[in-house]
């Protein structure tokens, strides 16, 4: 046993400004923040102690029920560029006093459930003091593009959180993966789209013998609320695209795929490049997938009439493609406007030059 106190434990909810985002965040640091109360409360009677690390007594307002204990990314660092994705805010969330006092770091989306007193009941069986990396795993059936294709050869090897489902980290695991972030851009990825397979891939730290730490599968951190979760993921929203190799629930049905198949004059393809990949890459796209599409657009930081690629006004950045995507969007509204040989077009297919179709 170690410790079975609240206080001992930080939550951070990833969550959003948007009303609709910030009531469900809400809703859920009152529930926290709640069932806190009432363990302090359940405490008060002589034999309902709690144990601490030396077999002594915690005191009941040793507990932790304010809301220093429960942090909503979008109200706690409104003012850091993608705290939805943990690694940037990761300096923030130890430096920032979230986890003054704490052992053990929650994070978990608006829509987890969280039961408290199991939470508290587990940690107790868990070493506060060893770099503990734990969660819901999932892992890829095949190599995907959101993941970078990582890990092709073999997809299922890599094991990474469902944040949904609680993602539960020690102080010196914490301090650990700081480290590594200050030994530069090397380590990680610049890129953000999956916050689950991101921090694992920073935790994992390319293999290397001495810094790498791999998730660890717990059986209280569940895909649907049940018996024994301590952490849950809302029961509509498991995840289609991976499964875990320790799935406590069957997999929920698959629907049937839809009867209605696209033509080839109702697709158009927007194809992201710059004027650097204009030899290397585009003559590849042209010479495989691309020959057997009816609308293709090539969008590009310089017009290329050779190739032909349309010029934008953005020009190429390494990292964060958002105002070239939207200038492309724009782009192609226009066209579908007033290009009378678009008006069967019912889909924007929107890719990068170095995607593969088939």
């Amino acid at each position: 046993m170690f410790i079975a106190a609240p206080n001992q434990i930080a939550y951070l909810v990833l969550s959003h400004s948007s009303s609709y985002h910030s009531e469900r965040a809400q809703a859920l640091r009152r529930s926290i923040l709640e069932q806190q109360s009432q363990l302090v409360n359940f405490s008060n009677h002589p034999s309902k102690n709690f144990t601490n690390t030396n077999g002594g007594t915690i005191k009941p307002d040793d507990t932790g029920t304010n809301t220093g204990n429960v942090h909503l990314s979008h109200e706690r660092f409104a003012d850091h560029e993608g705290a939805w994705a943990i690694t940037p805010i990761l300096k923030h969330i130890r430096t920032g006093g979230i986890l003054t006092g704490r052992r053990w770091l929650i994070i978990c989306e608006e829509n987890s459930h969280v039961n408290v007193s199991l939470l508290v009941h587990h940690l107790a069986q868990e070493d506060y003091r060893q770099e503990h990396f734990l969660g819901y795993p999932l892992h890829d059936r095949e190599a995907t593009i959101i993941h970078h294709f990582a890990f092709f050869k073999n997809p299922s090897s890599f094991r990474y959180p469902w944040v949904r489902a609680g993602l539960i980290l020690t102080t010196p695991l914490v301090d650990h993966l700081l480290g590594l972030l200050a030994r530069g851009p090397a380590v990680g990825t610049e890129f953000f789209i999956d916050v689950g397979h991101e921090f694992a891939l920073l935790a994992w730290n390319r293999g290397s013998p001495s810094g790498s730490r791999t998730l660890t599968p717990v059986s209280y951190l569940c895909p649907h609320p049940g018996q024994g979760c301590a952490i849950a993921a809302s029961p509509s929203e498991v995840p289609a695209v991976a499964t875990g190799p320790t799935r406590l629930h069957p997999e929920p049905p698959v629907a049937a795929p839809s009867s209605v198949v696209s033509t080839p004059a109702e697709i158009l393809f927007a194809v992201k490049t710059c004027e650097k990949f204009h030899a290397e890459r585009v003559p590849v796209l042209l010479n495989t997938w691309a020959k057997y599409v009816q609308h293709l657009r090539l969008y590009s930081d310089t017009g290329d009439a050779s190739i032909p690629t349309i010029g934008t006004s953005i020009p190429n950045t390494s990292i964060g493609h958002c105002a070239k995507t939207l200038e492309i969007l724009h782009l192609v509204r226009e066209e579908l406007r007033h290009n009378p040989g678009l008006t069967d077009v019912r889909w924007i297919m929107l890719v990068d030059d170095d995607t593969i179709l088939r």
